[in-house]
Parts: C-alpha cells; sequence; structure tokens
C-alpha cells in the first residue's frame, strides 16, 4: 500500500514525497520496536509521527475539499 501510495501519488506530485517518507519511516520504527533487539522507539519518535500523521491530514482535507 505504501509503495503504490508513492508511485500513484507522490512520484507524481500530487502528493508532496514527504507524506511518502513518512508512512515508510513509521513502518520501519514499527519493525524495530516488534522486532529489534531491544524496543529503542522513544516517545519523541511517537510524537514525531503523529506530528507528520496530523500534518497529513490537514493536507488531504484541504485537497479533498478543493
Amino acid at each position: 500500500v505504501v509503495a503504490a501510495f508513492g508511485l500513484h501519488f507522490a512520484s507524481t506530485g500530487r502528493v508532496p514525497v514527504e507524506y511518502h517518507r513518512a508512512p515508510v519511516k513509521a513502518e520501519a520504527l514499527r519493525r524495530r520496536g516488534d522486532y529489534g533487539p531491544f524496543a529503542d522507539v522513544t516517545a519523541a519518535d511517537a510524537e514525531g509521527q503523529v506530528s507528520q500523521a496530523e500534518r497529513f491530514l490537514d493536507f488531504a482535507v484541504k485537497l479533498i475539499q478543493g
């Protein structure tokens, strides 16, 4: 899904590339937290992801509303 989003939206310029990079980073953090030898995902990491998600939602709402 993330790759398809990048292919159809970020690489075409319909959505800024940063909005494709964010879920890629989020998935890497999830894997690190779930499967890494140490659960070293910090509160700051999580807060950064929430902040990025909020920015994406703001962008999406503006895009949909025109």
